[in-house]
């Protein structure tokens, strides 16, 4: 058992393979006792005194294979020595950290807060959303609102080259070979940037090429406006082609040459309410995680006596000297958790919540809904 003291209760099980047993309280001097112990069971290896089980060893090892769980490529007995030399390593790498004092830094221990906080997010996020049951007068509101997530027809996105025709329909066709073959041998399959930037040196017309080609990427499409643009059956044929970043050979258009990259699929939708209501409950319930944590953050406030200082809080810059510089960072919306500064995986502050906050899980529904996308 280790016994170890912080300011504040600093959730190690999360950096190592610990099981957690108790935070307690000294008085009113702002620090924590926390206590840890291993998994008990048959030692398979030992470090610095300490034993460390099969049974913990195991759990680890199979929960990091996920849903590729018992996947014989993942069982081999190499990948089982190189697990578990790996984690007796870094089991003595942590009993040097604590030896050396490392978790008196406090930059550490912040980090380590922001942890456990985004996993308390997460999980009371997670909760809270999976026991939401909108009213069926909700959901139905949602559904009469929202009737193109419910029905609607198959759609494309694509990148493209255009060569019209312009006066020389013959070299319009020699320009829209030489566009194919470019991107083909540069092997620019799935590079939708680069595919377009193939069609820059024929931006501006010279006596060499004599015509204009245009290039970007549309939105999806559905037929009717993508024929109209690309040319009659141009959208059936390219829908056929099941993988995306594909590109295709030159098409004739009804105006031009064409060379597509087909990067999404949008499958039709004709969804009745019945049909619909199990998918709109959850969105809903998504949806409601912003007044669930501000629901929850008011509750914390009462719960632990929250009190702020105001007139202190000017203090926190005292001895800086104030630099110049452009605010271009958005907030978070409205009732959503706040991103924690120097969040651990890099996120920026103020851009977006931290992850088990807006991440608690995924929209069930949305303007993708049905989509097949490659960017």
């Amino acid at each position: 058992m280790k016994f170890i003291s912080y300011k504040k209760c600093l959730l190690l099980s999360l950096l190592v393979s610990l099981n957690y047993v108790g935070c307690t309280k000294n008085g009113q001097s702002g620090e924590t006792v926390i206590k840890f112990t291993y998994p008990k069971g048959e030692t398979l290896a030992e470090v610095g005194g300490t034993s460390l089980s099969l049974e913990g060893f195991r759990e680890d090892f199979l929960a990091r294979q996920g849903t590729f769980k018992g996947a014989p490529h993942l069982n081999t007995d190499e990948k089982k020595k190189e697990f578990v030399n790996n984690e007796v390593l870094k089991e003595a790498m942590f009993q040097e950290a604590v030896k050396l004092g490392y978790f008196d830094d406090p930059a550490l221990q912040r980090d380590i807060k922001k942890i456990v906080v985004q996993k308390l997010i997460q999980k009371t996020l997670e909760t809270s959303q999976n026991e939401y049951k909108p009213a069926e007068a909700e959901m139905k509101a949602y559904y009469d609102s929202n009737q193109n997530l419910f029905s609607r027809k198959e759609a494309l996105k694509v990148s493209y080259m255009y060569v019209p025709y312009g006066d020389n329909k013959a070299q319009a066709k020699k320009v829209a070979d030489e566009l194919y073959q470019d991107a083909t041998k540069k092997g620019l399959n799935g590079n939708t940037n680069e595919f377009v930037k193939l069609a820059l040196k024929y931006m501006v017309p010279n006596a060499a090429n004599n015509v204009k080609v245009e290039s970007g990427h549309t939105d999806f499409q559905e037929q009717a406006a993508f024929d109209t643009k690309f040319g009659t059956g141009t959208f059936e044929k390219l829908k056929q082609t099941e993988q995306l970043g594909i590109i295709s050979s030159v098409i004739p258009a009804d105006q031009g040459y064409v060379v597509i990259m087909k990067n999404g699929y949008r499958k039709d939708i004709n969804e009745t309410f019945d049909e619909a209501k199990e998918k709109i409950a959850k969105k809903l319930a998504f949806d409601n995680r912003g007044k669930i944590y501000e629901k929850y953050t008011e509750e914390l406030k009462t719960k632990y006596g929250i009190k702020i200082y105001e007139d202190k809080i000017a203090k926190l810059s005292e001895g800086v000297e104030m630099k110049a510089q452009a605010n271009n960072q958005v907030a978070p919306p409205a009732g959503m958790p706040p991103v924690l500064n120097n969040q651990v995986g890099g996120a920026a502050a103020g851009t977006m919540p931290p992850a088990g906050a807006n991440q608690a899980a995924k929209p069930i529904m949305g303007a993708n809904a049905g989509e097949k996308t490659q960017e």
